[in-house]
């Protein structure tokens, strides 16, 4: 796990070296994250679900979404105990990143390294509930008002829940792809991680922390160790409490434990908040995750 958290390291620095020399601006950096979410996240998920077993994936299927949901919706009632009286400029923000770690980017290219193909396919199951708390709940938290919309654009029009399905479709009936296009599936897959982490290199090496103030600091570290140790630890100690499998309780416990979702300060932006603040959460959370997740992984697989 240290050397793919190498790994993860050197991207990010090469995300980082990309804005510094300026190889990419923002339009490119917008284009790159369709690449990701349209392409190439959807052959990963597809990937995952080809290499997994069958029946097993699907018998623990059931749990995985109930177990998504439960996070979900106790993350939901926290965020506003915990950030609702926070500044109006960073209060969408925070109660946002309480809710959505960086599932796509991080969780579940970490799960299939941690847990094998099942742990991918479960971790893409999981995503079903995750998109479609974050395209409602989730603009609700700058909206204040839940999106029927958006929940319906989460179960048919996302690609990567469009890709968990198919592939569900795979395994369920046990259908095979030609080989050249496995191959091709596995390769196109194989891009996520690295280009997932040049683009959040990217998005970090903007924050400008000049004009950073105490208690934007005193904040900000306070939910750093929300985000990184309590909320997953809290996940752990209730999934081991209901005796939920242990590749489930990995799976769920190890995406709640990665850093910030790189469209928190994306969303800011568009609503009117500070999206610098936004940006800076994303920086901690994924900088402190470079340690915690080894550890949050030692934990779950001891």
């Amino acid at each position: 796990m240290f050397q793919f958290q190498l790994v993860l390291l050197f991207y990010l620095i090469l995300g980082i070296i990309a804005r510094r020399m300026h190889l990419m601006n923002d339009a490119g950096k917008e284009t790159l994250n369709n690449v990701l979410i349209y392409l190439v996240l959807p052959c990963t998920i597809i990937n995952g679900f080809l290499n997994s077993v069958s029946v097993d994936v699907i018998r623990k299927s059931g749990t995985v979404l109930l177990a998504a949901l439960g996070i979900q919706v106790f993350t939901f009632l926290i965020a506003k105990p915990i950030y609702g009286r926070s500044p109006e400029r960073w209060r969408g923000q925070l109660e946002y990143s309480v809710l959505f770690p960086n599932f796509t980017f991080i969780g579940l290219p970490t799960c299939g390294v941690v847990f094998g193909p099942e742990g991918l396919a479960l971790a893409a199951i999981s995503h079903i509930v995750f998109r479609l708390f974050a395209w409602s709940v989730g603009l609700a938290c700058f909206t204040g008002k839940v999106s029927k919309t958006g929940m319906l654009k989460a179960i048919f029009l996302h690609p990567a829940v469009l890709a968990t399905l198919f592939g569900i479709l795979l395994m369920s009936f046990q259908w095979t792809l030609p080989p050249f296009l496995m191959s091709a599936l596995s390769g196109a897959g194989a891009c996520t991680t690295p280009l997932a982490m040049i683009l959040v290199g990217y998005i970090l090496a903007g924050i400008n922390w000049k004009e950073t103030t105490k208690k934007q600091v005193t904040t900000l570290i306070g939910f750093t160790g929300l985000r990184l140790l309590a909320l997953p630890a809290i996940c752990f100690l209730a999934m081991r409490g209901l005796k939920i499998e242990a590749v489930i309780t990995g799976v769920i416990t190890l995406q709640t434990g990665t850093p910030t979702s790189p469209f928190t300060p994306l969303l800011g932006a568009k609503y009117g908040e500070d999206a610098e603040f936004g940006t800076q959460i994303v920086f901690l959370t994924t900088i402190f995750s470079f340690i915690t997740i080894p550890l949050l992984v030692t934990i779950l697989t001891a």
